[in-house]
């Protein structure tokens, strides 16, 4: 069984304390906290570059990002930003390398529509790792709610 309490350090939510709960039949919806598994490929990557630790999902921790698109929802990814069913998401544009100048692969700049299962999630910082790089989610593991957090 996997602990109730996340304690989150990153700079991808406001550090703290979050509670976890299990997915609603439902399923998560656009503006919920979720735990998540970041793709293979991308899980790898991260953990190279030091976005990710070592954990239990695909070899890395897992992440807990925003749901901005679930199924049937429409994302565009390209170099200006992300657009969700055509509103474009403030601050949403993928950087070309991150602080260090090494190039940060992503997935295919393009129209997605996401199936039942499927989520693209975000993070507020504009540097944030998340499905601008890593695509579509399928590995959501739970959905997390804030107890505690701090400004930094």
């Amino acid at each position: 069984m996997e602990p109730h309490l996340v304690v989150t350090y990153t700079n991808s939510l406001p550090p703290g304390l979050y509670w976890r709960n299990p997915i609603p039949a439902s399923g998560a919806h656009r503006g919920d906290i979720v735990i998540a598994c970041v793709p293979d490929r991308f899980a790898a990557i991260g953990f190279a570059r030091g976005f990710l630790e070592a954990g239990l999902c695909n070899g890395v921790e897992p992440v807990l990002k925003r749901v901005a698109a679930r199924a049937g929802d429409s994302v565009e990814l390209a170099a200006a930003g992300v657009r969700v069913n055509l509103t474009l998401l403030p601050g949403s544009g993928a950087v070309a390398s991150d602080g260090f100048g090494r190039t940060i692969p992503h997935v295919a700049y393009r129209r997605y529509r996401l199936s039942p299962g499927e989520y693209w999630l975000t993070t507020p910082k504009p540097n944030g790792f998340d499905s601008r790089y890593f695509g579509i989610v399928r590995d959501v593991r739970a959905v997390a709610f804030p107890l505690v957090t701090f400004d930094v």
